[in-house]
């Protein structure tokens, strides 16, 4: 099995590992966008935010062109697009959310909060430095 190969099946892990604890919580999505959360969960750090629901695929909302080839990246402006662009999909607005409320900024959560119509977060920051201390064998 190639690096690659390896790298794909690591990150569809972590995702699934991520999910099976948003179902068990009762949350509907995940917003990323720090650093060292975005590379465990796409391999990749990029200027934006990773969109991950309780069950389906990833989206990548890219404020900036990156090199990195990406899945489901859709490039907005501002944050507030993240809703038009999960309408356009089809999919329903979460309602309970992980944000990273220990490392993003008052601002950032509002504006995120306020635009999606969140009527509920959660602690994204904790929950994902529990599972980034699970180390796989890649």
């Amino acid at each position: 099995m190639d690096f690659n190969t390896s790298l794909f099946n690591d990150l569809q892990a972590r995702r699934k590992r991520l999910q099976a604890e948003m179902q068990k919580d009762g949350v509907d999505a995940c917003i990323l966008t720090t650093g060292v959360n975005v590379f465990y969960v796409a391999g990749c750090i990029y200027n934006g935010y990773f969109y991950l629901p309780a069950e389906g695929e990833a989206f990548h909302f890219l404020k900036r062109t990156t090199d990195a080839v990406l899945e489901n990246a859709i490039f907005i402006r501002k944050p507030e697009q993240i809703v038009e662009e999960l309408q356009k999909k089809g999919l329903a607005l979460p309602k309970k959310v992980l944000l990273e409320v220990d490392t993003l900024s008052f601002s950032e959560c509002t504006l995120l909060i306020s635009s999606m119509q969140i009527t509920e977060t959660a602690n994204a920051s904790l929950l994902l430095r529990q599972l980034r201390s699970v180390k796989s064998d890649f």
